[in-house]
């Protein structure tokens, strides 16, 4: 499990930001969170790749909140590893979110 306060940007975040943060993670995923430091959503490579090809060019004119997944897929602290990788496989996912409760404490990294 990984720390996961280096990755978070907040909504109202430029893509451009988005994609330094990415691109300067070795988790490849950013926490977008409301000015309240509540998660709002993530944004991923693919996320990326995927409103490049939507979007084009105006991608670089958005924020953050556009192009998030505002339901992110997680898993509860205690969730045996070998289940949250077969989640991650299941789901097409290379990230995965820890919760406990409401809180979000970490991020798997497939």
């Amino acid at each position: 499990m990984k720390d996961y306060k280096r990755i978070e940007i907040f909504a109202d975040a430029s893509v451009r930001e988005t994609i330094q943060l990415i691109d300067s993670s070795a988790m490849q995923i950013a926490l977008v969170i409301s000015q309240e430091r509540l998660l709002q959503g993530t944004v991923t490579d693919g996320d990326i790749r995927r409103a490049i090809e939507t979007y084009g060019e105006a991608l670089f004119s958005m924020r953050a909140e556009e192009i998030m997944c505002r339901q992110p897929i997680t898993v509860e602290v205690g969730t045996r590893m070998e289940d949250a990788l077969s989640l991650m496989e299941s789901r097409k996912i290379t990230s995965l979110l820890v919760t406990d409760g409401t809180s979000i404490v970490g991020v798997v990294k497939k």
